[in-house]
């Protein structure tokens, strides 16, 4: 099974960042939710144009 890690090895999976787009999760879902389509739903949502400053701000500021 694939996991997708951060650059200190730590899995993201659980938070959703880690998706592969595999569809495996969606198989196994009891609800049949499209996830793969949620996931980037939210995604969109959530991370907006402030969130994306803002990300970029803390990796300039990471690099010093």
């Amino acid at each position: 099974m694939r996991y997708r890690k951060d650059k200190y090895g730590n899995d993201i999976s659980v938070l959703g960042y880690g998706c592969i787009g595999c569809g495996k999760c969606e198989q196994h879902c009891p609800q049949h939710i499209q996830i793969r389509q949620e996931l980037k739903a939210v995604k969109k949502t959530l991370e907006n144009p402030v969130y994306r400053i803002a990300r970029w701000l803390v990796k300039k500021m990471k690099a010093y």
